[in-house]
C-alpha cells in the first residue's frame, strides 16, 4: 500500500492589526489545519467586538455553510452541552 502524503498546511496567519474584518478575511484563506479541506467557506460568528466571552467552534455543518451564518440551534445545543460538561468538571474537582 502506497504512503499517502498529507498536503502541506501553513501556520495561522494572524493580521498585524487584527480587526474583525481582517480576521474574517484571514480565516477565509486559512490552511493552518486540516479542517479547510472539506469546507466550502468560513462561517464567522456574530456578536459584539468586545465580548467578555467567545466560543470558538470547529468546522460548521451543512446548515451553517448553506446559510452562510451560524446555525443558532446547533450552537445553542453545543453551548448547553459545554455548560453541562463544566458543571461536571466543577463537581469532580470539588469532591477531590
Amino acid at each position: 500500500m502506497a504512503d499517502v502524503k498529507e498536503p502541506e498546511t501553513t501556520g495561522a496567519q494572524i493580521p498585524d492589526d487584527p480587526t474583525l474584518d481582517r480576521l474574517r478575511e484571514a480565516a477565509a484563506e486559512c490552511t493552518a489545519c486540516p479542517l479547510y479541506r472539506n469546507a466550502t467557506q468560513t462561517v464567522f460568528g456574530e456578536g459584539p467586538e468586545r465580548a467578555a466571552v467567545m466560543f470558538v467552534g470547529e468546522q460548521p455543518g451543512d446548515t451553517s455553510s448553506l446559510l452562510r451564518a451560524p446555525d443558532e440551534e446547533a450552537g445553542r445545543r453545543e453551548t448547553i452541552r459545554f455548560i453541562e460538561d463544566l458543571k461536571t468538571i466543577a463537581e469532580v474537582l470539588g469532591s477531590s
